[in-house]
């Protein structure tokens, strides 16, 4: 279906800031795709120079860059956990039970 257009939201959360745009691409657009039209400012600190394969998902689900996007369709950038789930446990943990021995 040649001339087909389909919308996609680019998402990208820091530290600091969020920022959401809607992108309209041609039908059959992949993740790449997205990326590559997104303006400078909807994208994570370092821009398009940064390789982005096992950082980016769809709707919360990881993906490669060549997943095809599909009308409505979520692009996230995820970045580099701070610390570990299990690991904030176990300092919790810890902390709690520094507190009730004293």
């Amino acid at each position: 279906m040649s001339g087909a257009w389909i919308e996609v939201e680019l998402a990208c959360a820091g530290p600091e800031n969020q920022s959401a745009v809607f992108l309209t691409l041609p039908a059959g657009a992949r993740v790449a795709d997205a990326i590559a039209a997104a303006p400078t400012h909807a994208l994570p600190p370092g821009g398009r120079d940064q390789d982005f394969s096992g950082r980016v998902g769809v709707f919360g689900q990881r993906c490669s860059l060549e997943r095809e996007l599909s009308p409505g369709d979520r692009v996230e950038f995820y970045r580099p956990l701070e610390l570990d789930a299990k690991a904030a446990r176990r300092q919790r943990a810890r902390e709690s039970r520094i507190k009730a021995a004293s």
